[in-house]
């Protein structure tokens, strides 16, 4: 199965979330500005997602303004397929809510449906030392 086919983000009856995979064109994603608008990432967000990168793929990236928007540039060859996997893995962690399952997470807040995933964390923590 080729993953570069399959969504980044796919929810049934929900398609203005769909997202389909990055292509990485040897080392950069030329249309990176899309991704950052539809899945609205913040400062903090791109900083923990540029970690992962640096921490999972050894590589470092940098923003690249060009005539098209910003691009993501890699310091190093990056396998399409390997790339997608992580940054399907920083959505499921980072943008979909835990509780209504839509990808509206901005900063571990949900807009859909206001949950704040670092209360709940806290809570689980708490849970976790008193049993």
């Amino acid at each position: 199965m080729d993953i570069n086919n399959l969504p980044l983000i796919e929810i049934v009856g929900l398609s203005r979330y769909d997202l389909p995979a990055c292509i990485v064109t040897v080392d950069m994603i030329n249309n990176w500005s899309k991704y950052l608008s539809k899945l609205n990432l913040t400062k903090l967000e791109k900083e923990i997602l540029y970690k992962l990168i640096k921490s999972e793929l050894n590589a470092s990236v940098k923003e690249i303004n060009g005539k098209n928007g910003i691009m993501l540039k890699f310091s190093k060859l990056i396998d399409s397929e390997i790339f997608n996997n992580l940054f399907r893995k920083f959505i499921n962690n980072h943008k979909i809510c835990t509780k209504c399952n839509t990808p509206e997470l901005i900063d571990m807040i949900c807009n859909a449906c206001g949950t704040n995933l670092n209360d709940l964390n806290k809570k689980d923590k708490n849970k976790k030392i008193k049993e």
